[in-house]
């Protein structure tokens, strides 16, 4: 796709009211040119959005054009060759009516025609603004404050950080750009440290601030969601810190030879924001490591290298009205998974694009291991804890038929390496997979060009039997190599695919799926309804 947005130009930005592109084709020379022209206004109050980079994309030829709107609002494309086209629209402040070209407005060019009142709309972003105080009412400059809600990450919900401010000297804050939504507000802040010469003893107990959600909760159950409406500013989310004892974890790691890119991690157990959080403290030469700064509870500390986001051994801590000293921690160096591949039928020409991956469930990162020529691969120095486990064929013609464990079928998905176990990962290819072909359109009854289409297989868990398909400018698509079994398929207009592995995200939009049994080698067709990204957003909104 070739895009190029002429904004060094000046005079022709101002002598057409919109800077245009003009993209290289092979239309047909005797074709002659039309324009399209058009205002981008807020969804809101139908205010002209200006500097809004509008896009003009041909799908069938792959080519696009590019313009910037005026003041009022207005763009227009001059010498557009014919054809369809989908309008797209990016703007600071505004969500993005871009993305998949279903959620873009479709329009067809004549031989010069002039398309006039493209009207393209753009979800202005919401914004939320408050205090960080202290208990005496005082403000708390440099206070962190974030804004979380819940999404689907690998098929899981779970509480996210979409956007964060630090306080000023005032203790106020502002984050900006939050798209629609519920949102949960966390604040915490480090207590003032006073300039004191060296050597000097304090007659004072070392205090900390506890992280609170809004308005005075210690973890998201206590906590009161705040509705961002679109283009809404939400003001006076205040927090009033408490200062309560802090105390330290001190211990080592126990490593002849600690590398310098070692440190270890404090997650507190009631946080179930995510799994990524927490204070984290450097691993000395000598292998000494100390947290400060912890209030009263219970901590996974784990060891983890700057090299993978993967730790390496842990142990659970508790904090009580004392310091805790004395903590060993044994690194655990993994262990390396050996596997091969196997194929009924003809094997393939290459293993090339075959992929095996393990993706913690409580933490990021991962592992991932690509099949060699001799259809063996190596998973190394893996971690003991519980994974995902995932397998991309990506070999025409083939599709994954079983994954076996040592003696255990890893029928959900999931294989436990959280105890030491001898096995090596045995998985076969079949050759007598299924096609899927059909058809989508709008609720209009127009064929939903764009459309992304989501096969889930009813066996939950296995990852490697989710398809993904793009509806073609004919309003088809086909899915090809597809396990034999039970599958849901659905049509979206725009949707995050890590979403709709998620069974609860699913379950309110099953009757607009339609049930398929693909047989070995058979062939299925069905007709799919696309589910708007309105009704998409809509769910999201019901989140808790």
């Amino acid at each position: 796709m070739r895009i190029a947005i002429l904004l060094l130009t000046p005079i022709l930005i101002s002598a057409t009211a919109a800077a245009q592109s003009q993209p290289s084709t092979t239309a047909t020379p005797s074709q002659k040119p039309g324009k399209v022209e058009g205002v981008v206004t807020s969804s809101v109050n139908d205010a002209p959005v200006k500097k809004a980079t509008v896009t003009l994309r041909n799908l069938g030829q792959q080519f696009a054009y590019a313009a910037i709107s005026d003041a009022a609002g207005h763009f227009l494309f001059e010498n557009v060759q014919p054809g369809s086209y989908h309008v797209a629209a990016d703007s600071s402040g505004f969500m993005a009516a871009a993305g998949r070209p279903s959620a873009m407005k479709p329009i067809t060019v004549a031989e010069e025609q002039e398309v006039k009142d493209v009207a393209v709309k753009l979800t202005p972003l919401g914004n939320i603004t408050g205090h960080v105080l202290d208990a005496d009412g005082e403000p708390l400059a440099r206070a962190n404050v974030e804004a979380m809600r819940y999404v689907y990450r690998q098929g899981r919900k779970q509480l996210q950080g979409t956007g964060g401010s630090s306080t000023n000297d005032l203790g106020e804050y502002q984050i900006i750009d939050l798209r629609p939504g519920r949102y949960y507000i966390r604040a915490s802040a480090q207590p003032r440290i006073p300039r004191l010469p060296p050597h000097t003893r304090l007659a004072i107990s070392e205090t900390a601030y506890p992280s609170t959600f809004y308005p005075n909760g210690s973890d998201v159950t206590q906590a009161k969601a705040t509705q961002v409406d679109a283009g809404a500013h939400i003001g006076d989310v205040d927090f009033r810190l408490i200062e309560v004892p802090s105390h330290h974890i001190r211990g080592k790691v126990v490593d002849s030879q600690p590398a310098g890119n070692v440190f270890v991690i404090a997650r507190p157990v009631r946080d179930d924001s995510s799994g990524f959080m927490g204070n984290s403290a450097q691993v000395q030469p000598d292998g000494t490591f100390e947290f400060r700064g912890l209030v009263n509870g219970s901590y996974n500390v784990t060891i983890q290298s700057r090299q993978t986001p993967v730790t390496f051994g842990n142990t659970l801590v508790t904090v009580a009205d004392q310091d805790v000293e004395g903590i060993v921690l044994q690194p655990d160096h993994g262990r390396n998974i050996a596997g091969s591949v196997t194929v009924e039928g003809p094997p393939p020409d290459s293993w090339k694009g075959m992929q095996i991956s393990l993706t913690p469930l409580d933490q990021m990162g991962g592992f991932r291991a690509v099949v060699d020529s001799d259809a063996t691969f190596s998973l190394q120095d893996v971690s003991p804890r519980v994974y995902g486990l995932n397998v991309r064929a990506n070999i025409p013609g083939k599709y994954v038929k079983s994954i076996r464990f040592g003696d255990r079928e890893i029928a959900d998905g999931q294989i436990d390496l959280s105890h030491p176990s001898d096995g090596k990962l045995d998985i076969v290819l079949g050759s007598d997979g299924g096609q899927l072909l059909g058809g989508v359109q709008t609720s209009s009854g127009d064929p939903a060009v764009g459309a992304l289409i989501t096969l889930v297989s009813k066996q939950e868990g296995r990852v490697d039997l989710f398809k993904v398909a793009t509806v073609d400018p004919n309003g088809n698509f086909t899915l090809k190599d597809v396990a034999p079994g039970e599958y849901m398929a659905f049509a979206w207009q725009d949707v995050d695919v890590s979403m709709v592995q998620s069974p609860d995200f699913r379950k309110p939009f099953e009757s607009k799926g339609v049930s398929v049994t693909i047989a070995p080698s058979g062939q299925a067709s069905i007709q799919l309804r696309m589910i708007s990204t309105d009704d998409v957003e809509a769910e999201k909104s019901k989140l808790p």
